[in-house]
């Protein structure tokens, strides 16, 4: 299995700015998948294991995208502006 690339990036609209974590793998990606953490307590939890997710795609050809939030982790916001909508 080949160490996946991590490349971390903020997208979205400007005030309201999304951080990223991309896994790839260095060559050709053919497929791609976005993971939704869950919020608030479940995603503190799930934090590891969506890693270890991402990180094994990337490995394996598949481009993975962990991200935060708005008003979680690293995106823009403070935690009461979490929410979906």
């Amino acid at each position: 299995m080949n160490r996946p690339l991590h490349e971390p990036l903020f997208f979205g609209a400007r005030e309201r700015t999304l951080f990223g974590l991309l896994h790839s793998h260095p060559g050709p990606q053919r497929r791609a998948m976005v993971l939704c953490a869950p919020l608030l307590q479940e995603g503190i939890r799930s934090h590891r294991a969506l890693w270890v997710l991402a990180e094994s795609a990337g490995a394996s050809g598949i481009a993975s995208l962990c991200f935060d939030w708005y008003g979680a982790g690293d995106s823009a916001g403070g935690g009461t502006a979490l929410g979906l909508a």
